[in-house]
């Protein structure tokens, strides 16, 4: 629920979060299939498929119909995302949150389980959280995950980190 607050201009984290990720998704090159992990209730963790570049629209509609939940089981949805990621290929799971977990799980040791199982992965943390013990948590994450920790400062910062944490920066708006 608390992804509900505002962000700068944006009426909350989560339609920010919506218009970045779109943002990004549509910068990737072709040759970039893109995924999603929903996660916001405890023990609800939802992964549908992966999107190619024709497909792309389905999946920004998909995320158009994301709402805030209660809860945040960050540990699940990097698991899962863990364990869809390719075994060989190059991949970068990007974590929007504003916290920490709140499920009980350990987000930092399943982002070091899934960087030992496959050092392929890189998982970059775009961080909305105010709590400097939530912080801490997604430093933990991206530092045990190889990445980085983004935290954005309003929505168009926020769209440039975006395309950043996924390795878009560099691509054409």
């Amino acid at each position: 629920g608390s992804m509900r607050e505002p962000f700068g201009s944006s009426p909350s984290r989560l339609e920010a979060a919506k218009r970045a990720a779109e943002s990004m998704i549509r910068a990737l090159p072709a040759d970039v299939d893109v995924g999603l992990v929903d996660f916001g209730t405890c023990g609800q963790v939802r992964r549908d498929k992966f999107y190619p570049a024709a497909q792309r629209g389905a999946l920004v509609g998909e995320i158009n119909g994301l709402g805030p939940k209660q809860g945040t089981p960050l540990a699940d949805a990097i698991r899962r995302a863990g364990t869809v990621a390719s075994d060989s290929a190059t991949s970068t799971l990007v974590i929007v949150s504003d916290g920490g977990d709140s499920c009980g799980g350990d987000p930092c040791a399943v982002a070091r389980s899934v960087k030992a199982a496959k050092p392929n992965v890189t998982i970059n943390v775009i961080d909305l959280s105010e709590n400097p013990r939530d912080r801490q948590v997604l430093q933990c994450i991206a530092s045990a995950g190889g990445g980085r920790v983004l935290s954005p400062g309003d929505p168009p910062d926020m769209n440039r980190k975006m395309k950043e944490a996924a390795g878009a920066a560099n691509c054409p708006p």
